[in-house]
């Protein structure tokens, strides 16, 4: 059986992907550093606050880890992707990118929701 070669990555895939890692990377860490900060303030708003902005800045080292390890899975389908280039490692590193900014979106959100809220 004859087999077709693998069709060649798209520089602009490739910067792009790397690019959002990159980005999630950085703010994974601006957030995994902002959470002392949240704690202190959150601390004068009392019980008033909603249940996962509690849970955030309750806990800060179980955030770090699942920030931790949506960046280790993102990069590791990054590279099956890059290394492999079959459609499956395509839809693996889509999803791996899809979560963590989901993730880093939904920590973000407990930071400013107590604010939101309270405010109202």
């Amino acid at each position: 059986m004859d087999r077709a070669a693998p069709a060649p990555r798209s520089k602009l895939k490739v910067a792009l992907s790397l690019l959002l890692l990159l980005a999630a990377t950085a703010l994974a860490y601006a957030q995994w550093q902002a959470l002392p900060h949240f704690a202190e303030m959150f601390a004068m708003f009392g019980p008033d606050m909603p249940g996962f902005s509690v849970w955030v800045v309750g806990h800060p080292q179980r955030v770090g880890i699942c920030l931790g390890s949506l960046l280790a899975y993102n990069m590791t389908w990054l590279a099956l992707w890059l290394f492999l280039r079959q459609r499956w490692s395509s839809i693996g590193l889509s999803l791996a990118t899809a979560l963590t900014w989901l993730f880093l979106a939904l920590v973000m959100i407990a930071f400013y929701l107590p604010l939101l809220t309270i405010a109202v």
